[in-house]
């Protein structure tokens, strides 16, 4: 079985890949401000709320080990 996309699919994969690259160029734009210590402690600061107990919505840091 071979699929391919109608000229509207073409279309839409074409848009779709140039947001791709737009969010990617500004992403790395706003990031670069940053010096890589930085985005290393906000790495680490971000892994540790993902890794935080809760109870609901509620953080408890209580909790931790």
């Amino acid at each position: 079985m071979h699929l391919r996309l109608t000229e509207v699919g073409v279309e839409i994969q074409r848009a779709q890949r140039g947001l791709h690259e737009q969010v990617g160029s500004s992403v790395s734009a706003f990031l670069g401000r940053y010096s890589d210590a930085d985005l290393e402690v906000l790495t680490r600061m971000l892994g540790d709320l993902l890794a935080m107990p809760r109870e609901g919505l509620r953080f408890r840091p209580d909790l931790l080990p």
